[in-house]
């Protein structure tokens, strides 16, 4: 496939999204309306139940740009999206895999909030001194 760069973007349930898709410079005879996004195989339009009236599909031949804007996410929207262009039903250009993870958000020792998979460090006070603890969050049910 030409062109293909995989990207991860984490959001939060109820946030929105915008999945670029830019179509490279030597790529010209490609038709705005055979441009297609897919996630896991299934399509992504406002025809599809899932995303009906919670996607928008730049479709803009003249600057090149037909980026996915999903807005409302839930966890049911985290997998892998792709942007394809088809000519006479043929994979012309296959352009960015992406991925949406929803972030979960970790309470630590009742005080501390932090995402899912990011690096926490705490400060634990005992007595008369300090322990700094460095801790990366997996998810929701990971132990400091």
């Amino acid at each position: 496939a030409v062109g293909v760069e995989m990207r991860t973007f984490s959001r939060s349930s109820g946030e929105s999204v915008l999945l670029p898709c830019p179509c490279p410079p030597d790529q010209h005879r490609i038709n705005p309306d055979r441009v297609t996004w897919t996630k896991d195989q299934t399509a992504v339009s406002n025809d599809t139940e899932s995303y009906r009236g919670r996607v928008w599909m730049f479709n803009q031949n003249h600057s090149r740009n037909f980026s996915l804007l999903i807005s409302d996410l839930t966890k049911e929207d985290s997998g892998l999206y792709t942007c394809r262009a088809d000519e006479k039903d043929m994979p012309y250009v296959q352009l960015d895999l992406l991925s949406v993870r929803l972030k979960r958000t970790v309470t630590v020792a009742g005080a501390v909030e932090c995402d899912a998979g990011a690096d926490v460090t705490a400060v634990i006070k005992h007595a008369h001194c300090s322990h700094r603890a460095s801790h990366l969050i997996r998810g929701a049910r990971s132990p400091l």
